[in-house]
């Protein structure tokens, strides 16, 4: 029997030991992986933003075009109504230079405009 408690205890330390160096290694992955989640969470916030900035300008240089105004000026609308119409030009052509890059979907545009309009 005291073979076997001496190896016995000698495996519990062994597993310990283990364990303690495991429990170590796996900490310090969890903490790098969690690091870097982070920072790819962040770069794609980041990313979003200027997007939507760069979209923002796009939308705005569209409605304020001055082509664009000449020719809604023409149509005798008032100035909301241009601006409104200028903001929905502007919403089309991004529409439609994405849908290029996509494959064919269903889309359905809806503009308030149109009702008055028409």
């Amino acid at each position: 029997m005291t073979n076997i408690d001496s190896l016995l205890s000698s495996y519990q330390a062994l597993s310990e030991e283990h364990a303690k160096q495991t429990e170590h290694q796996f900490v310090t992955i969890r903490q790098v992986l969690d690091e870097r989640v982070k920072e790819i969470y962040d770069a794609s916030d980041h990313l979003l933003e200027d997007q939507c900035v760069a979209l923002n300008r796009i939308v705005d240089t569209l409605r304020t075009d001055a082509p664009i105004k000449d020719l809604l000026r023409s149509m005798n609308h008032s100035e909301q109504e241009i601006d409104q119409l200028g903001g929905e030009m502007g919403i089309l052509v991004f529409y439609v230079s994405k849908l290029f890059e996509l494959k064919p979907t269903v889309s359905v545009f809806e503009y308030n405009s149109l009702k008055r309009i028409y």
